[in-house]
């Protein structure tokens, strides 16, 4: 089995994502676990750490420049990696579950192995807040119940891809087509569910988390 470090930088403001991280160590002994704590050294080690491993799974914030670093009320590491830093990493696969990171591994590509990235992943509704001010009418019909359905769909999502990747020892092109398989079920399961009532709008989030999905390598989108 290739190394795998899944990666959790510590935010208030991801803290869902604790429940897949947590769950996963419990479950499977033969994945590194690696949670970023709001300090300088923290970081330092956790780059270290990345170098020496094949399959890097992260889970937090990201953008198209970058896998955002850990904070707290009085502590924020801007950037934990940056495109340029991945750039100069041959031969990985990176796993990321951060918004835009579709983005960031096409800036990346000429050096990556296989790697799946995502697009804008809505999981806090001052994030949705945001938006509207400057985009009338976006994510309409979006409340805070659905974005914390939302939230536990990723969980749901990051802990079953996760187990199928160590468990049944496919390779990260056999895990992206899972991915979506999970996405699928996640959707319908949710439309054939007559107590939920933003059913519609949880599952747009989850049809555009599909769509937006790439598998990408040295020889571009595949």
């Amino acid at each position: 089995m290739k190394n795998i470090i899944v990666i959790y930088p510590h935010d208030p403001t991801t803290s869902f994502l604790l429940e897949p991280f947590q769950y996963l160590q419990k479950v499977t002994k033969s994945v590194t676990f690696y949670e970023v704590h709001p300090n300088d050294q923290s970081h330092y080690k956790c780059k270290l750490l990345i170098r020496k491993f094949e399959i890097i799974i992260f889970m937090g914030h990201g953008s198209h420049q970058k896998l955002s670093g850990s904070r707290d009320d009085s502590y924020s590491f801007d950037s934990l990696i940056s495109a340029n830093e991945m750039g100069e990493l041959n031969d990985k696969s990176w796993i990321l579950f951060s918004c835009n990171s579709n983005e960031l591994l096409r800036k990346c590509s000429s050096v990556i192995h296989y790697s799946i990235g995502f697009g804008d992943l809505p999981t806090d509704f001052n994030d949705i807040r945001g938006i509207r001010e400057f985009e009338a009418g976006a994510y309409l019909n979006v409340t805070e119940n659905t974005i914390s359905d939302f939230q536990k769909s990723i969980n749901w999502i990051i802990s079953l891809s996760i187990l199928y990747l160590v468990e049944n020892r496919v390779n990260v092109k056999e895990l992206f087509h899972f991915i979506k398989i999970l996405i699928t079920k996640r959707m319908i399961d949710i439309l054939n569910d007559p107590f939920n009532t933003t059913q519609k709008e949880h599952a747009k989030l989850l049809f555009d988390m599909k769509r937006d999905s790439i598998l990408i390598n040295n020889s571009g989108i595949l």
